[in-house]
């Protein structure tokens, strides 16, 4: 069931709910957003075999605190595929701890984490697959990533909304060669740069003999003031 950034003003977490319920032993992909993750956690107990869930928000705003006790949350045992968890902050990420080691695809794109969550995350996805970040994962998540997820096959680095976060963080060469050397089944990568040496290129020609796609964008730097 995918709902996600579709203009549904009326479904309910109820309505999510009888879903969930009724489709018990066949709801496998749920992505829809516009909902708390806390209040979906009715939603996650019910769907007992879900694979992929993404869209979900993650906001604090009532209650600050409420979201450090990482108990309070529920994941389906057979998920094994996150997309979109918005809002996501550095404090947040103990959720993510229950099912990390099963996950072979990841998107956070949506979430606000700088380079020290990443790597701190990474560290925990020995399975994973797929990767969708930003730029904000740096050269030093990259090296990480590197050395603990060693069977991945797609990853795309775009360019962060937030301006901040663009002058930041930015991956250079260096992170590269890290994923080119260590991560030799990569059959995908699309990548976000301000510029690309040839030190690289041979770093992938020579290592990554599974690339079927390399798609490089490159990023022109401006002055913040401008």
């Amino acid at each position: 069931m995918h709902c996600y950034q579709t203009i549904i003003s009326k479904v309910s977490i109820e309505d999510l709910e009888t879903i969930a319920k009724t489709c018990s032993s066949s709801l496998v992909s749920l992505k829809i957003s516009g909902f708390d993750l806390l209040r979906q956690q009715g939603t996650l107990r019910l769907a007992s075999v879900l694979k992929f869930y993404g869209g979900a928000i993650v906001e604090d705003i009532d209650d600050p605190d409420k979201y450090f006790n990482a108990d309070i949350y529920y994941f389906p045992p057979k998920l094994c595929h996150v997309g979109d968890f918005i809002g996501l902050f550095l404090k947040h990420i103990s959720i993510m701890y229950a099912f990390a080691d099963r996950l072979k695809t990841l998107d956070l794109f949506g979430a606000v984490l700088g380079n020290y969550a990443h790597c701190i995350i990474r560290r925990r996805l020995p399975n994973i697959e797929i990767l969708n970040t930003s730029t904000c994962i740096g050269d030093e998540g990259l090296d990480v990533l590197s050395q603990y997820c060693k069977k991945f096959k797609v990853l795309e680095i775009r360019q962060p909304s937030d301006r901040d976060d663009h002058d930041r963080y930015r991956v250079t060469d260096r992170g590269m060669i890290h994923v080119a050397t260590n991560c030799i089944d990569l059959e995908y990568i699309t990548v976000c740069m301000m510029q690309l040496r040839n030190i690289t290129l041979l770093a992938i020609a020579e290592n990554l003999k599974e690339l079927k796609n390399f798609d490089v964008q490159m990023m022109i730097w401006q002055p913040a003031w401008m």
